[in-house]
């Protein structure tokens, strides 16, 4: 089966990462705004924040089987390194305020700048069950 069948019939590639750009500058500010997320999660049930020390620091380091999560930068630098299944990759770097949404299915890896607070919506509730942690199960996964 080609690579394209294959993305095909899961629907979930590198290629379905979205980001919203809405920045109005308005005098010595920006404002940011998010709206229509129920496109992107139709109920959030889960908020987190990470927030990085001093020094730089590497998060993520799985996929998520059922959970979307759209993910907004809250201040610093941070850079998120996505791969799906069949060798696509996406990296991409928010900036405060900067957005994208990453849908379950994908292996995410988050390097955030010293001081950078990450904040991540959820449509899902906590579920250790929902991960995949070692690179080799994502790869073999049959629930794909």
């Amino acid at each position: 089966m080609s690579r394209e069948k294959k993305m095909n019939q899961r629907g979930i590639s590198v290629e379905s990462i979205s980001r919203i750009e809405r920045k109005i500058p308005q005098n010595d500010s920006v404002l940011t705004f998010f709206d229509n997320l129920e496109f992107f999660l139709p109920r959030i049930q889960r908020v987190f924040f990470l927030k990085s020390s001093s020094k730089s620091i590497k998060r993520g380091g799985h996929a998520h089987k059922q959970c979307n999560q759209f993910l907004i930068s809250i201040k610093g630098e941070i850079e998120i390194f996505i791969k799906d299944r069949e060798g696509g990759t996406v990296d991409i770097k928010l900036n405060s305020m900067d957005n994208c949404f990453i849908p379950a299915g994908l292996w995410i890896d988050i390097i955030m700048s010293s001081d950078s607070i990450l904040m991540v919506l959820c449509d899902a509730q906590y579920s250790e069950d929902d991960y995949i942690r070692q690179w080799k199960n994502y790869i073999l996964d049959e629930r794909r």
